[in-house]
């Protein structure tokens, strides 16, 4: 696991959730580049349409994911 990261979800037609990230590298490796591990949100909450800002509590730059 990585560093603790802040989390913004835009969950469509409600307001945003703020939850924990934590940086998980997905195995078997190369299926995917690169995963996180969210807390603080139900699996069931994560509807089509949901957006997720992930972003270190620090000076560094915040990432954006599509919708």
């Amino acid at each position: 696991m990585g560093k603790k990261l802040r989390a913004e979800i835009h969950i469509p037609g409600r307001a945003i959730i703020e939850a924990t990230a934590y940086k998980d590298w997905p195995y078997p490796r190369p299926v995917a580049y690169e995963g996180y591990f969210l807390t603080g949100i139900e699996r069931a909450d994560l509807i089509d349409g949901t957006a997720i800002n992930v972003e270190l509590l620090s000076n560094e730059r915040p990432r954006e994911f599509p919708e």
